[in-house]
């Protein structure tokens, strides 16, 4: 949205709510099919900026009523700045409502995860602080190992793990989204590694896959 001169040479500023999980809930929410009822479980502060962000995806179609709402607590943002040598984003969100108050007993995932087919994560999240980091732990530790009722080794066509039948686990896809400002992809992996067997679907770039190779 326009707003006042913000420095010299700036005109406008144009705001946008977002974030990787939240994006992720709004895309399957605008989908015809099986798929498109998501919901986005986190923690916002109260007041004007945590209603923005719900007022605006849940207009989308993502449900908010996992959302925590928390006073005292502020929001992560994220700004796009030129400083003379192209645009450059700077985050500001260790000090958001959930960097600041999630721990690995924030959220009843058992409960939570009962109707969901699929749990969808990053890999930003766990590098953020220890407490987010254990409330990510949590959640994906809450997801059956994969296979389930599949026998072992086996293979399940991705058009059956998009539409599951009734009956099979929530099914965990993690994006590993690796941000080299938060951590090293070693200090990642350390979360990622003994979790595997509780994700179905990894999501890696090609140099994340060559660098955990090695």
């Amino acid at each position: 949205m326009p707003s006042s001169p913000l420095a010299a040479g700036v005109s406008t500023q144009v705001q946008a709510v977002g974030g990787s999980e939240l994006n992720v809930a709004v895309a399957l929410a605008q989908l015809d099919g099986p798929l498109n009822k998501a919901a986005w479980v986190s923690m916002l502060p109260e007041g004007p900026l945590g209603d923005l962000v719900s007022t605006t995806a849940s207009a989308l179609g993502v449900d908010f009523s996992k959302v925590q709402r928390l006073p005292d607590t502020t929001i992560g943002t994220l700004h796009v700045v030129d400083d003379g040598s192209g645009p450059r984003p700077h985050y500001q969100r260790r000090h958001s409502a959930f960097c600041t108050r999630a721990n690995a007993t924030s959220f009843a995932w058992a409960e939570l995860l009962r109707t969901p087919r699929w749990l969808f994560l990053t890999g930003i999240t766990p590098l953020l602080t220890p407490g987010t980091a254990a409330a990510w732990s949590a959640a994906l530790s809450a997801v059956p190992s994969t296979g389930g009722s599949q026998p072992s080794g086996s293979v399940r066509p991705s058009a059956q793990l998009l539409e599951p039948s009734v009956g099979d686990p929530p099914y965990a896809c993690v994006d590993l989204n690796h941000r080299p400002a938060l951590g090293s992809l070693e200090e990642l992996w350390v979360h990622i590694e003994p979790l595997l067997p509780k994700i179905t679907l990894l999501m890696l770039s090609e140099d994340s896959v060559e660098n955990v190779r090695s």
